[in-house]
């Protein structure tokens, strides 16, 4: 990569744009019919993306057309009855409920509502009637019946994993993964390649390329044609949105090499990222984006930094050159893998050397196999089948044994926000170091401080109180100069333990609960241990047991004793450096510096100490 490619304009501007998403809010469009919600409403819609078949019915993301007759435009999550026959880009006719999507707001845990929101829907659909008005045009009805013939194929002739794996490879269709599989995916840092992505499209447009080269096709038309290739992939596959994003940049990285750029692929990167942005700004804050951006600029990157000397044999540069991608990709995504999903697999860097291209070839089989199918010739199709199954048998091999190492996966909690900012820094001049006189010691220095930033996680929030609310059960996390306590009944524990990750903080120091939960808490004091008037001392700050005020579903009263009804009406007083703390007995609320903060129904309240 050449430093002239940082001070282009569109990358500044991206960079400039991106920063500002960042760090705006989403706000709900005056159009949009969410202000509507919740009201009984027949709306007509566009589907966007392939229905998704779920035991309880039919669901899509569609673009609303009609709102009760009027023209509208905004978008929706939608449920309709199970066995509704709907395609992409059908118009259907809805009749039922429009709702604002339920949203548990807990700290640290997924937020339904949230993930509609970065997709620009901020309403959701329950319907009880459904019916198509208009089909979709014939090329697209087409490619979605050739998508059902191939999936029902796979599911006719292989078992469940291998039709859901086959299914997943090749089309990138949401098979009913077993947990256990589906585990083991994850563990094994495999999970990007059951779901049809960048690296599909990639595939697609490289292998066609190559086809129209052997069949003598002229030179000018081979990449047009094989991007239109990779167009009718895209619609096959469901038109996702990691299938367009990766279907622009395609396009624009054609587009600058057909035009003679060297930074074709750069450029079309950014100019990509940035028409999604300015068409959907909330997608910088949707995971599949960042992930999808970040790993295909690592491996521009990679590829144009660190380049393997041209004498050694192919059998090792291959292998190397996957390796190091793999291990560029896992890289920038750790802190992705943290904040968002709390865990990091290590194997990963081994398994993608075996797994991704496995899964390039298993995609070609897969096609093949339908080809052979359609040719109804039963030896040919044997024979594809066998290798295909061979192929299967293989990958869920590999899958398996990356995943079976207790080591595979670790639990990590969330890189602070200035630690997530130094860290993505670091490892961007790691990667141009190239441009430094001493290119060798510059890397050598940032990758040590790289990884003291990883393993000491600086600037870790601090001075807070959450008091949380989930089903019905309460808890309160606090910390104060650090020290971090809870105190809880019968709250669900993966629900405290993500909680505690996203403040970058692995276990509490002290726990006070009626039952033992959350081993990785350094210590546990049950109810039963500690009585009103008895004291805990933890480094500096004080917790003291007594009875107190409290607050049922109607009011708050003061108790002065024990009522026989267990320490239900127990309160917990937290003393240090002229900051006092007091959680109710049930947990439902905090008093600081006599400032009463209560909880909110499946929500986290914060308060800064």
């Amino acid at each position: 990569m050449h430093v002239d490619y940082y001070k282009r304009p569109l990358f500044l501007f991206l960079i400039f744009y991106a920063l500002f998403l960042l760090t705006t809010p989403n706000k709900i469009s005056d159009n949009d019919i969410a202000h509507k919600a919740p009201a009984k409403a027949v709306i007509t819609a566009l589907v966007t993306q392939n229905p998704q078949i779920k035991s309880g019915g039919v669901n899509i993301f569609a673009k609303v057309l009609t709102l009760n007759g009027e023209d509208v435009k905004s978008r929706i999550y939608a449920k309709m009855p199970p066995d509704t026959e709907v395609n992409l880009f059908d118009v259907v006719e809805l009749e039922g409920h429009l709702t604002t999507p339920f949203a548990v707001n807990i700290q640290g845990n997924f937020n339904w509502a949230q993930y509609l929101a970065n997709k620009n829907i901020h309403t959701q659909f329950n319907a009880d009637n459904a019916k198509v008005i208009k089909k979709a045009p014939l090329f697209f009805t087409f490619l979605c019946n050739i998508r059902k013939d191939i999936l029902n194929l796979f599911e006719k002739y292989f078992d469940r994993d291998g039709a859901a794996i086959l299914g997943g490879i090749v089309l990138g269709a949401r098979g009913e993964v077993p947990a256990d599989l589906n585990k083991a995916f994850n563990d094994s840092g495999a999970m990007h390649l059951l779901v049809a992505s960048g690296g599909n499209v990639g595939f697609v447009t490289l292998i066609m390329y190559y086809v129209y080269v052997i069949l003598g096709v002229k030179y000018n038309w081979r990449l047009p044609l094989a991007l239109a290739a990779a167009g009718v992939y895209t619609i096959l596959a469901g038109a996702d949105a990691p299938l367009v994003r990766a279907y622009l940049m395609t396009i624009c990285t054609g587009i600058g090499i057909k035009t003679g750029r060297n930074s074709g692929a750069f450029h079309g990167l950014c100019l990509a990222a940035l028409i999604i942005l300015i068409t959907n700004p909330g997608s910088i804050k949707d995971v599949g984006f960042q992930m999808s951006f970040l790993a295909t600029f690592i491996i521009l990157l990679s590829v144009n930094s660190f380049k393997l000397p041209a004498k050694w044999p192919k059998y090792i540069k291959i292998p190397l050159e996957i390796f190091l991608i793999t291990t560029s990709v896992q890289l920038v995504l750790l802190p992705i893998y943290a904040n968002v999903f709390y865990r990091f697999s290590i194997t990963a860097l081994l398994s993608n050397i075996f797994l991704v291209p496995l899964s390039g070839i298993i995609m070609g089989a897969g096609f093949l196999l339908y080809f052979t199918y359609l040719l109804n010739i039963s030896f040919l199709f044997k024979a594809v089948y066998y290798i295909t199954f061979a192929l299967l048998f293989v990958f869920k091999f590999f899958v398996n044994f990356f995943s079976s190492f207790s080591f595979s996966a670790v639990s990590v909690p969330a890189l602070s926000v200035p630690s997530t900012a130094l860290f993505f820094i670091i490892l961007f001049f790691i990667y141009n170091s190239v441009f430094f006189k001493h290119q060798k010691i510059i890397a050598a220095g940032l990758s040590l401080l790289l990884l003291l930033i990883i393993l000491i996680n600086p600037f870790k929030p601090k001075n807070y109180v959450f008091v949380l609310d989930y089903q019905n059960s309460n808890a309160v996390v606090l910390n104060i100069n650090g020290q971090t306590f809870i105190t809880t009944e019968n709250f669900n524990d993966t629900v405290l333990q993500n909680t505690l990750y996203s403040l970058s903080r692995k276990r509490a120091d002290i726990l006070f609960s009626k039952k033992e939960i959350i081993p990785s808490v350094k210590r546990v004091i049950p109810f039963t241990d500690i009585w009103p008037g008895e004291a805990v001392t933890h480094k500096d700050t004080s917790v003291t047991a007594q009875w107190g005020i409290n607050k049922g579903y109607v009011k708050f009263w003061n108790n002065t004793g024990y009522s026989g009804t267990d320490k239900d009406s127990m309160t917990f007083v937290f003393e240090n450096k002229g900051n006092t703390v007091l959680t109710g007995g049930l947990n439902n609320f905090v008093k600081i510096n006599d400032v009463i903060t209560e909880a909110k129904r499946n929500k986290s309240v914060k308060v800064k100490l």
